[in-house]
């Protein structure tokens, strides 16, 4: 049997982490047998967390759903799971668990929020502002998440992190991990993008619109139709016979139109709303947008 005691600093890092090994020598025999680990507590805990969620398109736009009192490790069950463009909010409550007696205060304390590999393979992570703890004292923290439009189907680790310093210059860390599930809407069609290069014309009354369709659903899109329409302009545009599929960062999964447009003389000076409408196969307007374009009076003056 063998007892090894270790004194650990003052100063030692609040995590679990090796602080060196167990080497046994003898005439012929030099090998490590163990590595000794620590779990080092640290002043820093989690004392109540929150996340919520608000849907932003498809059937569940404007809903939103809230899980409270969530724990290290727990899996994020949403009644909707999360959706393509929804936004995600962790309300994080972190306290100094430190005595009034032990007075020792905690600075520069960080909380960061990571979604692993949810962006094509790439983290997304926020960082909320510093702040200082007194012995006992608690500050929230909250961070947002805007969930990519084009993500895959599956479960994703959330990984929150906590940092600070005490006033004897000991670090304190802590991790949490949790995970969320993204799931799609069957159909689920957005326009990303409805923009004017101009949105006020003038004396010169040539502008365009640039206008984006992106499949989120989970179903694949096989004859769409896009409007694009404003009688006082003359602005009649229509294509049928769209196709989107629904793999996500494929181009085929993507619909892209820019069109001129060209200001009669004899347009009356106001604002004109330019309505774009995007078809489902099965002939429903399913998505629509408005964009207003601003004819001023020329004034004889040439843009």
């Amino acid at each position: 049997t063998m007892i090894v005691t270790v004194l650990i600093p003052s100063d030692e890092p609040t995590t679990n982490h090796s602080i060196g090994s167990i080497v046994m020598n003898s005439d012929g025999f030099n090998q490590s047998v163990a590595t000794l680990n620590v779990d080092v507590k640290g002043g820093l805990v989690v004392a109540d967390l929150d996340a919520r969620i608000y849907y932003k398109y498809g059937e569940k736009d404007g809903d939103t759903d809230v899980i409270q009192s969530i724990t290290d490790g727990q899996s994020l069950n949403f009644d909707q799971d999360v959706r393509p463009g929804s936004e995600l909010r962790f309300n994080v409550n972190v306290e100094n668990t430190f005595t009034s007696s032990e007075d020792i205060d905690i600075e520069d304390v960080t909380v960061t929020v990571t979604i692993k590999e949810i962006d094509d393979g790439e983290d997304v992570d926020e960082e909320g502002d510093e702040f200082d703890l007194d012995p006992k004292e608690e500050e929230r923290s909250t961070l947002y998440f805007d969930i990519p439009l084009e993500v895959e189907e599956g479960e994703y680790n959330v990984l929150i992190e906590i940092e600070g310093q005490d006033s004897e210059g000991t670090e304190h860390s802590l991790e949490w991990n949790l995970e969320i599930t993204v799931n799609k809407e069957r159909t689920n069609i957005v326009i990303e993008k409805a923009d004017l290069t101009r949105d006020t014309v003038s004396c010169n009354r040539d502008t365009r619109l640039n206008v984006g369709i992106l499949n989120i659903g989970s179903k694949e899109e096989d004859d769409m139709k896009i409007e694009i329409t404003n009688s006082d302009l003359d602005v009649e545009f229509v294509e049928d016979g769209i196709e989107l599929g629904i793999e996500p960062y494929e181009e085929d999964d993507e619909y892209g139109k820019s069109l001129s447009i060209n200001v009669g003389s004899d347009v009356a000076a106001g604002t004109y709303p330019i309505k774009v409408n995007a078809y489902i196969s099965s002939g429903a307007l399913f998505e629509s947008k408005t964009v207003n374009l601003v004819v001023d009076d020329c004034g004889g003056t040439q843009e």
